[in-house]
């Protein structure tokens, strides 16, 4: 799950954290303590172009409720808030042919016209 959020000029850094209900799953804020059923299933990540990704594995079944939370590293910043309703049987599944598929689209197609090039430029 992605959120994505505008940096405010008062705050250089920004902490993100992902809660379930009162649960915490993770955060970017080395001051809170991650929930611990959840230390190595959850992970809160920030990217480039002001992005904080959760990556959480073993999804149960069913709908699950995330909320993100974004917040200045200052005491008065203001926090950003998004719930999103996630459910499992919605998702498409990650396998290799699919990460293949999307990340590799290029080279995937150059290696299947090759052998046409190749054969056109021997005749």
């Amino acid at each position: 799950m992605d959120c994505k959020y505008a940096v405010p000029a008062e705050s250089p850094e920004v902490f993100c954290k992902y809660t379930q209900g009162e649960r915490l799953l993770d955060t970017t804020n080395p001051d809170e303590e991650q929930h611990v059923p959840f230390k190595h299933r959850a992970k809160a990540r920030l990217f480039p172009g002001n992005i904080c990704r959760l990556l959480f594995k073993n999804l149960p079944n069913g709908k699950s409720n995330f909320t993100c939370n974004i917040k200045g590293s200052q005491a008065d910043s203001v926090t950003a808030i998004k719930t999103s309703v996630v459910e499992k049987k919605l998702l498409l599944p990650c396998t290799a042919w699919s990460v293949l598929l999307q990340s590799c689209s290029g080279l995937l197609l150059t290696l299947m016209t090759l052998p046409m090039l190749l054969e056109i430029h021997w005749l």
